[in-house]
């Protein structure tokens, strides 16, 4: 499915969709940091466990001798080597999964909420011409009705006038309703041509929105995370290394 051609007029939609793609990386991320924490943790653990003989203040293993005492000094020495690679991989997820998803989260939540406010302005801005179109219309058709009680009562005048020949108050009423419905008719036209042109528009706004504009706002959003995955397929595979490990 392409959001260009099938959900034109879904900003709501496919804002949404790229806000539950970006809840899931950081979430992930979120789960990274805990695991390095309980990393260095375990690693800070292990490394005490490993700077000391077993058993405390007063160990027994300090009264040992000879071979006795080099294994338990070598089982001490064993387990602060294991500290290391866990103090290591708890970095490296900071640095290499962490950081780089909670950063490319920044940057990409600011770019949505910029396309959907920029997709909200331009659907409103056709909106509103629409209304406007329909303002226009509705001021024309009233306009048109006008115009016909102009044409009925200058009609009208001059029919009474036939029946009144010579009578000054139904001549004097004919020229004015003639004047009348010559206003009538010019307002009409008018409101036509107003109309005509708000429609002119809203055609105009919406080849524009619909095959230019709002396409590129969606496919944006759609790709959304694109460069993430071309420029952090390392980040990504650290991540697969690290949390899976």
């Amino acid at each position: 499915m392409s959001f260009a051609k099938d959900v034109w007029d879904g900003v709501d939609r496919v804002a949404a969709h790229v806000e539950l793609q970006l809840a899931v990386v950081k979430d992930i991320a979120g789960m990274a940091a805990k695991r390095a924490k309980y990393e260095e943790d375990y690693a800070k653990h292990v490394a005490e466990l490993g700077r000391q003989l077993p058993g405390g203040k007063a160990p027994a293993a300090a009264r040992t001798e000879k071979t006795m005492r080099a294994a338990i000094e070598a089982v001490v020495a064993c387990t602060a080597s294991v500290a290391e690679p866990h103090r290591e991989m708890a970095g490296a997820l900071v640095s290499q999964v962490v950081k780089p998803l909670e950063a490319f989260a920044k940057v990409k939540e600011a770019e949505r909420k910029r396309l959907a406010k920029e997709g909200e302005r331009k659907t409103k801005a056709l909106r509103d011409l629409e209304a406007n179109a329909k303002k226009a219309h509705d001021v024309y058709e009233k306009s048109v009705g006008e115009a016909k009680k102009a044409s009925e009562l200058e009609k009208k005048a001059r029919a009474d006038l036939t029946q009144n020949a010579g009578v000054k108050k139904y001549e004097a009423a004919v020229p004015k309703a003639a004047a009348n419905k010559k206003r009538a008719i010019e307002r009409m036209l008018l409101m036509e041509r107003t109309a005509q042109v708000a429609v002119e528009n809203v055609n105009t706004c919406m080849s524009k929105l619909y095959d230019e504009e709002m396409p590129e706002i969606l496919n944006v959003c759609a790709f959304i995370f694109l460069p993430h995955h071309r420029n952090n397929m390392q980040a990504r595979n650290d991540a697969d290394v690290y949390v899976c490990a």
